[in-house]
């Protein structure tokens, strides 16, 4: 079936900014990036925790 993260609260809005940069396909409500291949991924950017 179809896994949907938690949504992800607290990280910097710095984190959210390079996450959106770097990845076209960023949802920042589940912190996910979709990938050329294979299920939504997390982001992790230099800011994460």
């Amino acid at each position: 079936g179809y896994y949907r993260p938690p949504a992800v609260r607290g990280l910097p809005r710095a984190h959210y900014d390079w996450c959106v940069r770097k990845y076209r396909s960023y949802r920042p409500a589940d912190n996910t990036f979709q990938p050329y291949q294979g299920r939504r991924r997390p982001c992790r950017s230099p800011f994460w925790g």
